[in-house]
């Protein structure tokens, strides 16, 4: 099972790129990154809500400046691992990029369903943060 989303966004791709990777890139309900941009670097993401508190690991595979990035993501107590793929496809004939999303892996439909809601809310996030 897999989720497959496009975002525009009308940053160009190193500014989105460089958000993506930054620990200073906080949208709720993350409140702490570490991240260690380079193949085989850690990505750490702590989140914090009424409802929850979790730590989600992962790994990155591929690491392209500007354009790709390939992760494993993990969050603990749980069994399941995923893979996310994003490119950063800036647009040559208009501004803005178009962020293609992959992520893959998951081993129910709850979870598929969870993380694809997830997903939505980190793209306003990621909207409003660059626009502020």
């Amino acid at each position: 099972m897999k989720i497959i989303k496009t975002h525009y966004s009308e940053h160009d791709a190193k500014r989105l790129y460089e958000a993506w990777i930054s620990p200073e890139s906080i949208i709720a309900p993350i409140n702490k990154i570490e991240v260690d941009p380079v193949v085989g670097g850690d990505y750490l993401l702590f989140a914090q809500a009424p409802e929850m508190t979790m730590t989600m690991r992962g790994k990155f595979r591929e690491v392209i400046a500007g354009k790709r990035l390939k992760y494993s993501w993990h969050w603990e107590g749980t069994e399941e691992t995923t893979m996310i793929t994003v490119e950063f496809v800036e647009q040559p004939d208009a501004s803005g990029t178009y962020i293609h999303l992959e992520h893959e892996g998951f081993l129910t439909e709850e979870s598929r369903k969870n993380h694809d809601e997830g997903w939505d809310r980190y793209f306003a996030g990621l909207d409003q943060l660059l626009n502020d």
